[in-house]
């Protein structure tokens, strides 16, 4: 609120990524309590820095609800790559998958985020889906079938999200 410049200048739509990528790489890569604390503070000094540019009038309505999905989007994609790396880190990845950069997984969103006409309080609808063979297993010391593994994932992913924090839910 200080600084009128940041506040009335939100990020380009590209950009939420990036500034979401540069505040997480402070964070260890084990201290998960940190990392979930820094997902939630980095959407609530977003969503003010939005909800500041619609109040003065410098995004139009339509342009809120184009930021506020970027912002979702920049989470999601920072909340599954962190998922990855905790449920690689036990299990290994598929087999099918090694020396491959591909996750062979995705986030598919629909309703408000998928429309993109996301709200301030709007919640996310997401469907997860990956592409590996189901008798592929993964290449960890404790093997798993990749049904099992992709499971694990989204479950990871949804334990960061809803999990209630001193900052609220993400």
């Amino acid at each position: 609120l200080i600084d009128p410049n940041l506040l009335h200048n939100p990020p380009a739509l590209s950009n939420y990524r990036d500034e979401l990528r540069l505040v997480m790489l402070r964070i260890p890569e084990d201290d998960l309590e940190a990392q979930m604390d820094t997902l939630r503070q980095f959407k609530q000094a977003q969503h003010l820095r939005i909800a500041v540019a619609d109040i003065v009038g410098v995004l139009p309505l339509t342009k809120v609800s184009d930021h506020l999905t970027a912002l979702a989007e920049a989470i999601i994609i920072e909340v599954m790559n962190l998922s990855w790396q905790q449920v690689t880190q036990r299990f290994g990845i598929p087999s099918s998958l090694a020396g491959s950069e591909d996750k062979n997984f995705s986030v598919i969103a629909y309703g408000k985020m998928g429309g993109m006409e996301l709200g301030y309080s709007s919640d996310l609808d997401l469907v997860f889906v990956h592409g590996c063979q189901l008798n592929d297993v993964t290449n960890g010391s404790k093997v798993i079938s990749v049904a099992q593994f992709y499971a694990k994932l989204a479950q990871r992913m949804m334990h960061i999200f809803n999990t209630r924090m001193s900052n609220g839910l993400l």
